[in-house]
């Protein structure tokens, strides 16, 4: 009995996860959407820290648990994945998403922040009082 195929976790999925790549190839050129989906998510990874679907994930969190995020502030929530990832310094920032030094500061992070702000409803503190010995 042949396996049965698996739904790969992508575009086809979850077809509102497209915004997050349309605006990530905003911001990098780089990121063609006319590539492999492997090679997009591996280029997003090493980009933002994290794949596509995680960084979707993050925006239905902050959507459910703080505000609505628009496709302005998507691209908030990737600059501050980037500075995860990367930990730049602001000037650089600026200079890779074309924005104001003082802007880069502003968005950064209040969208740092949120995201922080989330650790009551994500962490789970099983793993800390049950660890495995």
């Amino acid at each position: 009995m042949p396996p049965t195929p698996v739904t790969p976790i992508g575009r086809d999925r979850y077809p509102r996860m497209a915004i997050i790549q349309q605006i990530a190839n905003s911001i990098f050129s780089k990121m063609d959407e006319d590539r492999a989906p492997a090679a997009v998510d591996r280029t997003f990874k090493s980009l933002f820290g994290c794949s596509i679907f995680i960084a979707y994930q993050l925006k239905i969190f902050l959507d459910f648990y703080h505000t609505n995020i628009d496709s302005h502030n998507i691209k908030h929530m990737l600059w501050a994945l980037c500075f995860l990832k990367l930990y730049p310094t602001e000037d650089q920032m600026a200079a890779w998403f074309d924005a104001d030094r003082v802007t880069v500061r502003k968005h950064l992070w209040f969208m740092l922040k949120q995201i922080a702000n989330l650790h009551d409803d994500v962490v789970s503190y099983f793993t800390i009082l049950f660890p495995l010995f």
